[in-house]
């Protein structure tokens, strides 16, 4: 397939003699068709036959080293070598970097064949091509891109909006996908000339090349253009003529970064055979709307690693590819921005393989997970609109702003309401009026802003912390002690001293050693968010969802996790609302313990929580608690014992006693049954999941 970065506007620039003993000297005179040369059948003709190696080689050389910066490299190359070569203003670039090919490949010419070869080393890494947005529609599509039908249409277009009419349509299909340019007439352009030996003002309007590249089966539109606003026209012009709807081609994210920043460098492991490997040269990343970060190297995610980057955090918003292929060209430079942006330079006739390896990998077609998918440390520094968070915790949403959970701020990065979805976000700025701006500068871009733009909410780690240790009864400061680390509290658990830490980034390599260090001599215990994936080499671990109403199942975590079950009373380890101690004859409902509960009470709770919610007989539960009475009494005045001996304590804590505690032990069916989770030690058979609500044992 044609390469993209090749304008066919810049072939124009040579005369018909040039090509002609270009495609001579290539041996591919074939393509003049025994005529003069035509540009839009040698286009054609590129596509119907790919070029040998000479002829792609001198494509390469007139596109990279025809231009202005182009002859400069040539200069400096010929410097390096310590060559003179005469070089002429009056000759065009396009024109010397073609005369300047067809001389290195004559007899004496390869010291022009080196210089040529140096500056377009220099040439391929410095060239911008035409920037290519993909836009995909809702369905497969089934219509033919016209030639006469497209001309038309940017015809008319053009004369409604006082634009240059002159128009000129390529189009050719190749394996059910069509290509095409459209080569129109830009602004007009003033310049001040030198003619004669005077000066003087010259207005020309410049021939520009836009790509189109339509694939019906994918109902995909890929647009190539130097003029950002055109974009918009040719999606609705191709969405109007090829789905009668000029909203068919959405702004959905076809170019998705997310598995390249959650895999990094492993995307590449497996390559077809035709590519020999992948390096990510240039990756930008940006976590809000001021921290940006800019890695070049080799391979940026050996030196992310050595830099310990958090990259789960933020998001890649554009990655350089470099892929090396088997044969000629040798390799060939991706650049990739989200949401739509994919532009492919000096890859030969390689377009179609590079296509289809982001298309495998998941980069290109694939929108990127939700906001509600993320685990929580990648949404650091946790300062986001309500409607995100609303987004991820639902209901719950509301219960955490009330709570302190989430507090009000102003964000620093704001979402650009008229780009498409995965745009980087814009950089908030203060005016000395009061009045926020939304700046970009890739590309340029200036928005003002509303306080419903700006307004926001933060994950308030402090609040999180706090609950954590008061439900787990831990002493000691509640503080931040890294960047990615707060200090919780402490707790002594029969023979172990325990110290809780909260960990509210992805701990780095370092972590086990920073949290020995921050313990002194205590036993750390890591809690992490429940939706995120922690080192291996740290132990042990208690996964909490931070937004939760309540933490009480943290302590019975801990315990559990240090295996201290046979050193702390049941309550410690146990989160079932009612909890019986046979081997001490101690009792807990709720957050209380029942001193002042009798033998035969307790017995009676035994003895119901072990039916696990079916109904016990109350003459079983006589017999077993008083054989000697002859009445059922017995066990009404052992549950009605039970109840005062709850709100007893719960009134000596000062605190009323829950609303369900009336109904722990109904009565149905001539005998009483357990209405609460519970738990009874040592279990007689298996534990029951506190989940149930008949938990009994």
């Amino acid at each position: 397939m044609l390469p993209l970065d090749l304008d066919p506007t810049t072939w124009m620039e040579l005369p018909p003699a040039a090509w002609e003993e270009l495609l001579n000297l290539t041996g591919e005179s074939g393509r003049l068709k025994r005529g003069p040369f035509d540009v839009g059948a040698f286009w054609r003709s590129l596509h119907e036959k790919e070029p040998g190696p000479a002829l792609q080689d001198a494509l390469r050389c007139i596109h990279q080293l025809g231009t202005d910066d182009g002859r400069e490299l040539i200069v400096q190359a010929a410097k390096d070598q310590n060559i003179e070569l005469e070089l002429s203003d009056e000759v065009p670039s396009r024109a010397l970097a073609a005369d300047l090919w067809v001389r290195s490949r004559h007899q004496g010419g390869e010291h022009l064949a080196r210089i040529l070869l140096l500056a377009g080393v220099v040439a391929e890494q410095v060239s911008r091509p035409r920037s290519s947005f993909e836009y995909v529609g809702s369905r497969p599509l089934t219509a033919t891109l016209d030639r006469r039908k497209l001309e038309d249409a940017v015809i008319a277009w053009s004369k409604a909006n006082k634009k240059h009419e002159a128009v000129e349509v390529f189009i050719y299909a190749r394996e059910d996908v069509y290509f095409c340019e459209v080569v129109r007439g830009d602004p007009m352009k003033r310049v001040v000339e030198i003619r004669d030996g005077h000066r003087s003002a010259l207005d020309f309007r410049p021939a520009v090349s836009d790509h189109i590249r339509y694939e019906p089966a994918t109902g995909r539109i890929s647009i190539a253009t130097r003029a950002p606003r055109l974009r918009e026209i040719y999606k609705r012009l191709l969405g109007s003529m090829l789905a009668g709807d000029e909203t068919f081609f959405s702004d959905s994210s076809v170019c998705n970064l997310r598995p390249l920043q959650e895999q990094g460098a492993e995307l590449f492991a497996r390559l077809p055979p035709d590519i020999l490997r992948v390096h990510v040269t240039e990756l930008r990343w940006q976590r809000g709307g001021r921290d940006r970060l800019a890695v070049y190297g080799r391979d940026c995610f050996d030196v992310l690693d050595d830099l310990g980057a958090r990259l789960s955090e933020g998001h890649v918003t554009e990655a350089k590819l470099k892929i090396y292929f088997v044969g000629d060209p040798p390799r060939a430079d991706v650049v990739l921005r989200a949401p739509n942006r994919i532009e492919i330079s000096g890859s030969g006739f390689r377009d179609e393989v590079i296509r289809r390896l982001l298309s495998e990998v998941g980069i290109r077609g694939s929108a990127p997970g939700s906001f509600a998918a993320l685990d929580t440390w990648s949404l650091f520094p946790y300062r986001h609109h309500l409607g995100l968070w609303r987004q991820r915790l639902g209901s719950r949403c509301d219960a955490s702003v009330g709570s302190g959970t989430l507090r009000a701020v102003i964000l620093d990065g704001v979402a650009n309401p008229d780009a498409p979805p995965g745009t980087p976000e814009l950089a908030v700025e203060q005016l000395p009026d009061g009045q926020r701006l939304g700046v970009s500068l890739e590309p340029p871009t200036l928005r003002t802003l509303t306080a419903t733009d700006y307004s926001g909410y933060e994950l308030n780690w402090a609040v999180v912390a706090q609950a954590i240790a008061r439900a787990a009864g831990l002493s000691g400061p509640v503080r931040a002690v890294e960047s990615w680390l707060w200090q919780v509290g402490q707790r002594t658990l029969g023979s172990a001293q325990v110290n809780v830490m909260l960990a509210t980034r992805l701990p780095p390599a370092e972590a086990a050693l920073v949290m020995k260090q921050h313990a002194g001599g205590t036993r750390p215990v890591l809690v992490v968010p429940q939706d995120c994936t922690c080192r291996p080499d740290i132990t042990p671990i208690v996964r909490v969802d931070p937004f939760a109403s309540a933490f009480t199942d943290v302590l019975p975590r801990v315990v559990s996790q240090l295996g201290l079950q046979h050193e702390v009373p049941v309550r410690l380890w146990c989160s079932e609302e009612l909890v019986l101690d046979t081997t001490t004859g101690r009792a807990w409902f709720g957050d209380q313990e029942l001193p002042s509960l009798a033998k035969q009470p307790f017995d009676f709770a035994v003895l119901v929580a072990r039916g696990r919610g079916q109904v016990v007989p109350k003459n079983l539960l006589n017999d077993k608690l008083s054989p000697s009475r002859p009445d059922d009494a017995t066990a009404r005045q052992a549950k009605a014992a039970f109840l005062r001996a709850v709100k007893a304590s719960y009134q000596d804590a000062g605190m009323p006693w829950p609303a369900n505690a009336p109904d722990i032990f109904p009565s149905q069916g001539g005998g009483y049954l357990l209405n609460c989770s519970a738990y009874v030690h040592p279990p007689q058979n298996s534990r029951v999941p506190s989940s149930s609500p008949v938990a009994g044992q």
